[in-house]
């Protein structure tokens, strides 16, 4: 996930705004992953927050997820 979203920006610049993302939260790499979420936040090619708890072998409703949601609000 780290490194995603600035690859993102680009894609949505090359594409001149057609391609959005959603930022994926892997709670096993937790504040790494939320500081790059939330330097996203408000850029237009953010659309939301997504998981994946089966990939990162973490249940949806572990409290491992709650920074994500905490965030979303």
């Amino acid at each position: 996930m780290v490194g995603g979203l600035e690859r993102m920006a680009r894609a949505y610049d090359e594409s001149r705004g057609r391609l959005r993302c959603l930022a994926v939260f892997d709670p096993r790499s937790g504040e790494a992953c939320l500081r790059e979420i939330r330097a996203a936040v408000g850029k237009p090619y953010l659309s939301g927050i997504k998981i994946h708890p089966s990939c990162h072998g973490v249940p949806a409703d572990a409290h491992a997820y709650a920074p994500a949601w905490k965030l979303a609000a």
